[in-house]
């Protein structure tokens, strides 16, 4: 089912540009998760999602980072996007001009065909004639990483599976409550759905090794 366009919330407060961009440590990383996924019969699944959870761990209650940019003038081109992991761009939030002030975004995480996108880290950037202003971290969950192929088998990659990064910071469903800052912890949930059955995992990883997940939907 197709989502209506996220919508960027833009709302004037008294505050400047920032420059220091506050990216995610991550040294934990562990390598790919696969396995071969199969129905009742024991036959092999193809075309089976796998959608990612976290473990979010709290480490602290502040600083809650900034979302704001500045608008220097009512003619300087404003884009606001967000990229994810590979610098590739997901969404454009804004592209064109306000009047000066200062402004904030809020990402609903969608990219911009109105789905979720993968699941994992990204970066919401503000750019004034195409340099970067300022940027600050959102995490989605919950998005598809993998799908089985037609021998039911799946794979997902290291870079999806950003276990140790910190900080996370975590804001409520409408953005406007911070959760404080977390690590994302060694235990991911797997989700594996067909047209016809899903099923539930909870896997512990160890950084720098792989896991292999076998399961019978049922």
């Amino acid at each position: 089912m197709k989502h209506p366009l996220p919508a960027i919330l833009l709302f004037f407060i008294l505050v400047g540009c920032r420059d220091t961009i506050n990216t995610p440590t991550n040294n934990e990383s562990p390598d790919t998760v696969t396995g071969i996924v199969r129905d009742r019969f024991g036959n092999p699944a193809p075309g089976v999602d796998i959608r990612l959870y976290f473990d979010f761990i709290l480490i602290s209650q502040t600083p809650m980072p900034a979302r704001e940019w500045i608008v220097p003038d009512s003619v300087t081109p404003i884009r606001v996007v967000v990229v994810d992991s590979s610098e590739r761009e997901i969404i454009e939030l804004f592209q064109g001009t306000r009047s000066a002030g200062s402004y904030l975004a809020l990402w609903d995480g969608r990219d911009s065909t109105g789905e979720r996108p993968p699941s994992g880290i990204y970066s919401v950037r503000y750019l004034i004639r195409d340099s970067l202003c300022h940027a600050y971290t959102a995490v989605t969950e919950g998005g598809i990483v993998a799908r089985t192929d037609s021998s039911g088998i799946y794979s997902i990659a290291p870079s999806s599976i950003p276990i140790g990064a910190s900080p996370i910071p975590i804001f409520s469903n409408d953005g406007r409550f911070f959760y404080g800052n977390h690590r994302i912890g060694n235990t991911i949930g797997l989700l594996f759905a067909s047209d016809v059955a899903s099923q539930f995992v909870e896997v512990p990883l160890s950084p720098g090794s792989g896991r292999r997940v076998d399961l019978t939907l049922e």
